[in-house]
């Protein structure tokens, strides 16, 4: 990817329950290893970005979810290409669903120990302003 490319879209569902953030730690060999994340991908060309959070929750950790509002879009340049990060407050339809693929329930107050990547600092730090 060059410096002229457009941006990947990438659709991002933060997923609360009860006061706790549904993440997983990249795999070593993936882009960002040892980062943590919230369940999200890039965006199809024929949905909208909080479909796509939705898609990408459901495919990721099986949990189905509802997007409850918008955070924040954030474009961000990292040496492998530029993403435009759509972030997506959300909440899980079934809070007794169990999850699959790595995830885990992190308290609120604990989102800062975790290492997430650059682009979502803004978010991180929104998260855990009020705590």
């Amino acid at each position: 990817m060059n410096a002229e490319s457009p941006p990947i879209p990438i659709a991002v569902a933060v997923v609360e329950c009860e006061n706790r953030f549904l993440i997983r730690q990249r795999p070593p060999g993936a882009g960002l290893a040892g980062y943590w994340e919230f369940p999200g991908g890039k965006i199809e060309p024929e949905e909208t970005p909080p479909q796509a959070a939705c898609r990408e929750c459901r495919e990721e950790t099986g949990l189905a979810i509802e997007v409850q509002d918008s955070f924040d879009t954030v474009e961000y340049a990292y040496p492998h290409g530029t993403v435009l990060l759509h972030f997506f407050h959300c909440r899980p339809l079934d809070p007794q669903a169990s999850i699959q693929g790595g995830f885990i329930w992190a308290p609120r107050r604990e989102l800062a120990r975790y290492m997430f990547p650059p682009a979502n600092a803004g978010l991180i730090a929104l998260l855990t302003k009020s705590v």
